[in-house]
């Protein structure tokens, strides 16, 4: 088996292209855990992946459309469950106001 060499420079590089560790591992054929030892020697964070995960690769946006015509309807869902929730939780309180003042008596 073959030894790596792999200098810091590398890791820096690829680090500050937003590269994960696993892709980083990847493109150096090194072990994912070599190159997290590596980056937190170097006091590099892991980067947080934020990128948005596609399941078909390279197809991107195919239904933007829609679901950007469904925001309105859906802002009209939430506004009526939250005024749905107070009423119900009014009705609650309402309801434990009557059985309190009824064992009072």
């Amino acid at each position: 088996m073959h030894r790596v060499i792999v200098d810091d420079a590398q890791f820096r590089t690829l680090h500050e292209r937003g590269h994960s560790p696993t892709e980083i591992a990847r493109l150096l054929s090194l072990p994912r855990s070599t190159v997290q030892e590596r980056l937190s020697k170097l006091a590099l964070p892991s980067p947080r992946d934020t990128t948005l995960r596609m399941s078909t690769p390279g197809v991107s946006n195919v239904h933007n459309d829609i679901l950007i015509g469904m925001l309105t309807d859906w802002h009209e869902v939430v506004t009526w469950w939250q005024e749905r929730r107070a009423t119900l939780q009014g009705h609650l309180v309402l309801d434990r106001d009557c059985i309190t003042s009824s064992q009072k008596r």
